[in-house]
């Protein structure tokens, strides 16, 4: 019988809006006033999106938002296109990995209030570089369709001949925010694809880390297309994708993940693991005296076997080979994964029925190419502390 692992999932769906936004392409008017609004647009058809956001470190999301638009009308056009943001926000100091606050990083990117929080924001059209100008704004609903209120956006011009298609690309980083421990949150607003004269051909959301997740949160109405774990170039990767077809967004994307991290593991519920929490700062340095303490502490769990599931469970996380089969049949399954089957679904009693969201626990897999060298620095850390703990208590059990 295989033992299954369990978190505490703290799921904070949809209470971070201000933190972190993308953002759609939409038509604007106004264009040079002071009511700057999306517009419903009869003329233009978005045949496809692809949105790739790939965390370059902890706190950055890299996003390359790729889009194709069609004339529907056999005459030319100039068309005012928009991509809004959120600006910086000063509410919230929350801590990050350096012990700054996100309030000071967030002021160190953004500047002044009303400066925009993206950070080397580029737009092509057709494969071209254009220019955009910052634009303010204050856009909460454009008829029926409620959106997020965002106070800037990057207009820009696009041409199109009669009948033809055209290709518009952005990439930027943007900062993700974090709730508790190792919890983040990333949003995207997509209701703006309400706008078009027709629903949206097809739509792909990818989101990729570079450290293992325990488990990743998102809308229903987002389809769930693949999930892979794998090694590139020595480089631990973890990515999920979503596809709809035919589409008219009903929500925003919203994905809330938990990092494989000491604060996280620490959570663990499962009464046959025992993930010891330690503070962050003292993670690289352990003398002899701090691990007596440790073993002194009343609060640490004696149990040998459990500190060394602990230990092993990061190392599954990664994708290790295990040779004991006891240990590799605790983790990983012998038959192929079935992840459409591992969705949980999750809707509160005062949400709305289109507001429900999935949850994936990330399943354990042997990984080819395994390398320690993808384990990040703070995971490695906890490896050692947890290996010092694990033989001290060896240590104390073989001494009469």
């Amino acid at each position: 019988m295989k033992m299954i692992f369990r978190l505490i999932a703290i799921l904070l769906p949809f209470s971070l809006f201000a933190n972190s936004l993308f953002a759609n392409d939409t038509v604007l008017q106004g264009i040079g006033g002071s009511d700057i609004m999306p517009l419903h647009d009869q003329r233009l058809e978005m045949v496809s999106e692809d949105i790739t956001m790939t965390m370059i470190d902890t706190h950055f999301v890299q996003v390359e938002a790729i889009y194709r638009f069609k004339n529907l009308r056999s005459e030319k056009l100039k068309v005012d296109l928009g991509f809004p943001e959120l600006s910086c926000e000063k509410e919230g100091e929350i801590d990050t990995r350096d012990g700054r606050s996100y309030k000071e990083v967030a002021l160190k990117l953004c500047g002044q209030k009303k400066s925009p929080k993206f950070r080397n924001f580029e737009t092509w059209v057709n494969q071209k570089k254009v220019s955009y100008q910052i634009v303010s704004t204050k856009a909460t609903k454009v008829r029926s369709i409620q959106i997020p209120e965002y106070d800037v956006v990057y207009a820009y011009v696009v041409d199109f001949e009669p009948d033809q298609e055209v290709e518009v690309k952005h990439s930027y980083q943007l900062l993700a925010s974090e709730a508790i421990g190792e919890t983040y949150d990333l949003y995207y607003l997509t209701k703006t694809g309400n706008f078009w004269a027709k629903p949206i051909g097809r739509a792909t959301f990818t989101f990729r880390h570079h450290m293992p997740l325990i488990w990743i949160n998102f809308p229903k109405d987002y389809l769930l297309k693949s999930f892979k774990t794998e090694y590139l170039n020595q480089k631990y990767q973890v990515e999920i994708s979503f596809e709809m077809l035919n589409w008219l967004p009903k929500q925003d994307l919203m994905i809330s993940y938990a990092l494989l991290a000491p604060q996280s593991l620490a959570m663990y519920d499962d009464p046959t693991i025992n993930c010891p929490q330690i503070p962050r700062m003292k993670l690289n340095s352990f003398d002899q005296q701090e691990v007596m303490n440790i073993l002194n502490d009343p609060k640490l769990d004696r149990n040998r076997d459990r500190v060394q599931k602990c230990l092993n469970l990061i190392n599954a996380y990664y994708g290790y080979p295990f040779k004991n089969p006891q240990i590799r049949s605790m983790f990983y399954q012998d038959q192929p994964i079935d992840i459409f089957k591992r969705l949980k679904k999750n809707c509160d009693d005062g949400m709305q029925a289109n507001h429900c969201t999935n949850t994936l626990e990330i399943p354990l897999a042997e990984i080819p190419y395994f390398t320690e060298k993808a384990i990040s620095l703070e995971n490695q850390y906890y490896l050692r502390y947890l290996k010092i703990i694990s033989d001290a208590l060896k240590n104390l059990k073989s001494k009469p």
